[in-house]
């Protein structure tokens, strides 16, 4: 049994300097003789100026993995108990952001805004004691104490297991630039480096710019994004402790280069995108076959290219996706082609009732697919069994009466396999769901 938990919590807010803007205002009234004339007028408006925020986030995670019988052909080690399995991890993260934003409205010369900002993050960690190892004690527990026992009822440990918890601290700055109005030209710029703490040295700069004018009667819509990272290994990748696994590593910082383009031309029968992307991934972190994480000493190189082809007519519409993908190494295994194809009737019954009525396919290529490793909840790499070159079909039919807001829909999930070959898998080891049909309804009794 495995077991999650995931606890979330949000607070921005934010104090804008204004100033008093005037802007001149055209409309049309009726004179005394009834006629339309136009007329103009001053509105006085408020501009920000700047802005200060504050943004505070926190995420609480927990795993938890329960085997009551042990198996011992599947699993390589057994290092806390020989009999049954009862692994909890927790992770604390909280984060603290000041920023400072000078408003893209206000210059008037410069045309974008500017942010600075510094954040703060506290993560802490915990893990159980290892027996035969033990764990490392990367940064000071500012509540005091080391051995505790894991917190909450549901993911209690064994009794006599002792969790260790590690704290670490660091500190960001960063700053972004922006350009979201206009009619033609929006970029963004932005990038954050970490200056003090565990993760010292990490840095992150982001970047994405779109262009659209016209072409014909259409719009062509032109865009490109691309970041490079260079990111500190998650800790539990560096330090772990469970009944079946035990590591402690040190990995290097992982690289990754990425840049892609767009291009979108939409007319009123055909809607075509194409976006291919490139991306450069050094000190690549995996889970081997064993379901120990190792760092790739290559550097790998992965290649993609979506098209999308959407045909519109008044009843019948079609939707096609195809993805191809070329990956430089098998550490990093995906399928060379994907695809997503929807045909569907859609329109509107006596003026009151959406139908919407068709068939939809999922499609990839073979490929070795990882598989899924329940004591880590992590996926391991494998070179023993391919899966894919299998389509999974649905037919489907929706239903929405616009006046009192009642939506019906009724589905045939993947009726193909009642006729086609039963080996359908997602994963190895990991059947697909067979044919099943599904029907719903839902009704909104306000606006």
């Amino acid at each position: 049994m495995s077991a999650l938990r995931y606890l979330s919590g949000y607070l921005n807010h934010y104090y804008s300097i204004c100033v008093e803007r005037e802007r001149k205002v055209n409309y049309r009234e009726r004179d005394e003789e009834g006629k339309w004339v136009k007329k103009d007028s001053i509105k006085i408006e408020y501009v920000p100026v700047t802005t200060f925020r504050h943004v505070f986030e926190t995420v609480d995670a927990a795993k938890r993995y329960v085997e009551k019988k042990a198996d011992l052909g599947f699993y390589p080690n057994m290092y806390r108990n020989l009999t049954a399995t009862n692994d909890s991890a927790a992770c604390l993260s909280i984060r603290n952001t000041l920023s400072v934003t000078f408003e893209e409205e206000f210059n008037t010369w410069l045309k974008f805004g500017a942010t600075v900002y510094a954040m703060h993050e506290v993560q802490r960690h915990i893990s159980p004691i290892g027996q035969a190892l033990s764990l490392p004690d990367i940064g000071d527990n500012p509540l005091g104490g080391l051995a505790i026992p894991f917190p909450g009822t549901y993911f209690n440990a064994v009794p006599d297991t002792l969790y260790g918890q590690q704290w670490s601290n660091n500190t960001y700055v960063g700053a972004a630039l922006y350009k979201n109005q206009g009619k033609h030209i929006h970029y963004g710029f932005d990038g954050n480096i970490c200056l003090l703490g565990q993760k010292l040295g990490e840095f992150q700069v982001n970047g994405h710019m779109d262009a659209g004018f016209r072409l014909g009667k259409d719009s062509m819509t032109l865009a490109a994004n691309a970041y490079i990272k260079n990111e500190t290994p998650d800790y539990y990748l560096q330090h772990y402790r469970s009944n079946h696994y035990q590591w402690d590593n040190d990995f290097k910082k992982t690289f990754r280069f990425y840049v892609g383009g767009e291009v979108a031309y939409p007319t009123k029968w055909l809607k075509p995108k194409l976006n291919v992307s490139f991306e450069n991934l050094t000190n690549h972190i995996y889970f081997d076959n064993n379901g120990l994480p190792q760092q790739s000493g290559e550097n790998i190189q992965v290649l993609a290219a979506d098209l999308q082809l959407n045909i519109t007519t008044p009843w019948v519409n079609l939707e096609n996706s195809i993805i191809y993908q070329l990956s430089s190494s098998a550490h990093l295994p995906l399928p060379a082609l994907t695809t997503y194809n929807n045909l569907y009737y859609y329109d509107t019954w006596v003026k009151a009732l959406d139908v919407q009525i068709g068939v939809d396919m999922r499609f990839f290529t073979k490929y070795y697919a990882p598989v899924l490793n329940p004591a880590l909840g992590q996926f391991c790499i494998q070179d023993k069994e391919q899966v894919g070159n299998y389509p999974v079909m649905n037919v489907y039919a929706n239903f929405y009466v616009k006046h009192i807001r009642l939506k019906f829909f009724a589905q045939y999930q993947h009726f193909n396999a009642s006729f086609m070959s039963k080996q359908y898998f997602a994963m190895p080891g990991y059947p697909m769901a067979p044919d099943m049909f599904r029907a719903g309804l839902s009704w909104h009794f306000y606006k």
